[in-house]
């Protein structure tokens, strides 16, 4: 990250000696935020460099989601008294928070290169314990930290978000070799699927459902991985009003924020639920993919359920091409078999009317016993041969 980000501060710096020992900590802190490539590091940088540079008791950095609840809340304390202290005094909602008492608060904006909003920054109390209040000066610190860290954060979220989509596709490129073979286990390659969807969305529990074939009203849970699998394997429940069979009724994904909704995941301690349809082919909808999390876990984030969405769309094109392919296969072998048989059919024709032939000479000419054998021993090869006809 160049220094550069920061504007020309040297008319502030030179009226103020404490002033530039500031600026000199927050620049090594910027050092420090560039060297590490994680979302959560840079976060822990932004907040200690905080602390240092407005001289506050407690800092905290959030990052919000796309409906402006948190996602990401570091803070820089971890004393649980202190935890609790920020959650209270900062909402979920992006753009407020509570100040109650008397104590300074310096809350900041966190932008990306863009002008995005990505979070805030807040600076809680005097580490002095003094009531007051931040200065200019501590205010114009803060702020060109908070546009850094915004940078810094709106980065390694792209580089993380680059990984995630990477292990997504190796996912995607590992169930279609496995869906190609040619004698794939359709459950097993199901397993496969909900041991890696667990694995990639950090979910509590996922389950692959599909309508039971003898009651479409009915969704039966074929495979599950995770928390309470083995009781969840072979279950069914009706779909009518369910978040499956909205997913599966609209042919997009769907997400339970609260997990109020029904489902298959009826844990008393469910959290957040999502559920993929597995659309496609004459038949509209396959079944369904679902993740859900416990209810003190954090939430699935937008890119989940798209990530999700693409894993799911690409098992079923992936399937409808390998039974596509299947079906050219046994076309193909049964034209085969019909020219082989027509092929047969022809030699034995000729092989019975050359018997017939001879066997009409057998009035005319008195023959050894050997070409007798010879003539039986035609008949009984044309007869396997019309037995292999008929079996193939």
């Amino acid at each position: 990250m160049a220094l550069d980000t920061f504007p020309d501060l040297s008319h502030v710096v030179a009226r103020s000696p404490r002033l530039d020992a500031r600026w000199q900590r927050l620049m090594q802190s910027v050092g420090h935020m560039a060297r590490d490539f994680t979302v959560a590091g840079r976060l822990e940088r932004a907040v200690e460099a905080t602390l240092e540079t407005a001289g506050a008791r407690l800092a905290a950095i959030a990052l919000y989601r796309e409906d402006g609840t948190i996602d990401h809340l570091v803070c820089s304390s971890t004393d649980p008294a202190d935890l609790a202290e920020v959650r209270s005094r900062i909402s979920g909602d992006a753009g407020s928070s509570t100040q109650p008492g008397s104590e300074p608060v310096l809350e900041l904006p966190v932008h990306s290169e863009k002008g995005e909003l990505l979070g805030r920054l807040w600076a809680f109390g005097r580490s002095d314990s003094s009531a007051r209040e931040f200065s200019p000066d501590d205010r114009l610190l803060a702020e060109n930290l908070a546009d850094t860290a915004g940078v810094a954060v709106a980065c390694a979220t792209a580089h993380e978000q680059a990984h995630y989509r990477g292990n997504w596709l190796d996912a995607m490129a590992t169930i279609s070799l496995e869906l190609m073979e040619r004698d794939y286990q359709p459950v097993r390659v199901a397993q496969h699927i909900a041991e890696l969807v667990q694995r990639l969305t950090g979910a509590r529990t996922v389950t692959v459902e599909v309508p039971d074939p003898d009651d479409p009203a009915q969704l039966e849970v074929r495979v599950a991985a995770g928390a309470g699998a083995d009781q969840l394997i072979g279950t069914t429940f009706a779909r009518a009003g369910t978040l499956e069979d909205e997913a599966m009724g609209t042919g997009e994904g769907q997400q339970s924020r609260d997990g109020t909704r029904p489902s298959a995941h009826r844990a008393p301690d469910i959290g957040e639920v999502l559920a993929a349809p597995l659309q496609g082919g004459p038949t509209g909808s396959r079944g369904v993919i679902v993740a859900s999390r416990g209810a003190g876990q954090p939430g699935f984030r937008r890119s989940d359920l798209v990530m999700l969405e693409d894993f799911a769309r690409q098992v079923v094109r992936t399937l409808e091409t390998s039974n596509l392919r299947r079906a050219e296969e046994q076309l193909k072998l049964v034209e085969e078999r019909d020219r082989i048989a027509k092929a047969l059919q022809d030699n034995v024709i000729q092989r019975l009317f050359a018997l017939g032939l001879q066997l009409q000479h057998l009035n005319r000419s008195r023959l050894q016993l050997g070409e007798i054998d010879e003539l039986l021993s035609d008949l009984d090869e044309s007869i396997r041969q019309i037995r292999t006809a008929l079996t193939m």
